[in-house]
């Protein structure tokens, strides 16, 4: 029986006693003794069926706040969020009836702040909105719980702006988890906001490179909501795809891949096991695949990531024929044909460079990746030209084994315009995008020092590519390995 039915029975039981009640004299006169007894019986039940009332209201209360923090917890679009919602209040008799999208036009439309408000503009992405709302409520709200959801959704929003307040983060997700470790509470509203607190926590030491503090919180949020999934059967398995997600970049940034592959395979288990009703759905267990194609490759276990490969390659064909594809798919599209590109250029190198078809079905997902994200640039969407810059630097690299030494030439150029023209301060360029503009210099001074013998070229690139090698040394020592071989083209040019 849905939430309508039970307050619309218990609300005609309540209206019949309280008639009674009301001509209670008329009937205490008719009959006296009869009267004192169904007077303590009316008064009773009454009451027992107005506290049903209250129970009922309350808990769908509670059952809606449960709702608002888990769709806000969500990644995805605001449509991808009102599926979401809709998919757990279908499974709720209580929530059954409840329009989700309606509710939070009308909470954001509230003159008063609450907290309610200020999720909703959280959920429908209004992040400034939202921040300004927490801010208001927080001096003046004096309830532990409350005060640790205001801070944990304020330090989020610091966390994951575009361009991130890490110290006003931190100091937000350190008081909510003081506030927290005040209560002892068990129930599902408080467990799942401790268990998203305890991820943000392990993102914020992730982005401040402390691996033992990031670690120790995304465990503790991955043990919450495993718990959580037992009692309340796979209601949170995309936020244990999340966190284990995480947790495998969190080693794979160390290069530990033995440690990581068991959280990626975990993170593709429970993005496999939601079920993909939008392409937000398909965006989050496609970005899983491809980062287990790259671990594959790097362990140079190719038919595993090949058979990855097949399964990413028949999510985006879907996804085409749908028609349900947006910019992310369109971006991860593009990620995956370099990835699998990857892939056959480290096959080819197993064969000695002798197999030259490897090679060409390198050269032809690579060039898809270009196109596919040159198409995005032409649709007019925001585009990250570093992304574009890499793919085309493999492609100069697969050029260059084809010995195709234009095309690789013209290839290594575009990858340096792009970089230089969107990132012209090349010390600011983090140690990783800078790396790989200083690759795209050495790779030229090759070219112009054994192909095209133009020596001035060859020179001035290679010294290019050192100036920015050395910048990044003491980052990462490795590096000395190039510097080595662009000092040799120096001393072959001189």
């Amino acid at each position: 029986m849905d939430y309508f039915t039970q307050l619309e029975n218990l609300e005609q039981q309540a209206g019949f006693y309280k008639a009674i009640i009301k001509y209670r004299p008329l009937i205490v006169g008719l009959i006296v003794f009869g009267g004192i007894i169904l007077n303590h019986f009316v008064s009773n039940k009454k009451e027992k069926v107005v506290s049903q009332i209250t129970v009922l209201k309350d808990l769908r209360e509670e059952k809606i706040n449960q709702l608002l923090f888990s769709v806000s917890f969500f990644e995805g679009t605001y449509s991808a969020k009102l599926i979401f919602a809709k998919s757990i209040i279908n499974e709720d008799p209580i929530l059954k009836g409840y329009d989700f999208n309606d509710n939070i036009i009308k909470l954001k439309n509230l003159e008063q702040p609450n907290i309610q408000k200020a999720i909703s503009f959280y959920i429908s992405g209004e992040m400034r909105k939202s921040l300004s709302v927490f801010k208001i409520l927080l001096p003046l709200n004096n309830n532990t719980f409350d005060t640790a959801v205001i801070n944990s959704y304020m330090g989020n929003i610091y966390l994951f702006d575009t361009e991130p307040n890490f110290d006003k983060a931190y100091f937000h997700l350190i008081t909510a988890e003081k506030k927290i470790n005040q209560l002892k509470r068990e129930d599902e509203l408080f467990l799942s906001n401790k268990g998203d607190l305890f991820s943000d926590l392990g993102f914020y030491f992730k982005r401040m490179g402390k691996f033992k503090k990031s670690k120790r919180n995304f465990e503790k949020a991955l043990k919450i909501f495993e718990d959580l999934n037992m009692i309340y059967l796979n209601k949170y398995d995309f936020m244990l795809g999340k966190i284990n997600q995480n947790i495998y970049t969190l080693y794979a940034d160390r290069d530990d891949l033995m440690l990581a592959e068991p959280f990626l395979v975990e993170a593709i288990k429970y993005k496999s096991k939601s079920n993909i009703q939008n392409i937000e759905d398909a965006n989050l267990l496609l970005s899983s695949i491809i980062s287990y194609i790259n671990l594959n490759t790097k362990k140079k276990e190719f038919d595993q990531a090949l058979a990855f490969s097949e399964q990413a390659l028949e999510i985006i064909n879907n996804c085409d024929k749908k028609r349900i594809s947006n910019i992310r798919t369109n971006q991860l599209k593009s990620n995956l044909y370099n990835n699998i590109s990857n892939l056959y250029t480290q096959k080819f190198y197993k064969t000695n460079m002798t197999d030259i078809d490897l090679i060409e079905t390198s050269k032809e997902y690579q060039s898809k990746a270009i196109s596919t994200y040159l198409d995005i640039i032409n649709s007019g969407s925001n585009f990250n030209p570093l992304d574009l810059s890499r793919f085309y630097y493999g492609r100069g690299i697969i050029n260059t084994n084809l010995k195709d030494h234009n095309s690789a030439k013209s290839d290594y150029k575009k990858s340096i315009q792009l970089i230089e023209q969107y990132f012209p301060d090349l010390v600011k360029v983090n140690g990783r995008h800078s790396t790989s503009l200083s690759h795209s210099y050495l790779e030229l001074s090759k070219l112009y020092c054994y192909i095209f013998k133009n020596k001035k070229k060859a020179l001035n690139n290679a010294q290019k590519a050192i100036d920015l090698y050395t910048l990044n040394l003491k980052h990462n020592p490795n590096l000395q390995k190039w510097v080595n071989e662009a000092n040799d083209i120096i001393s072959k040019c001189i």
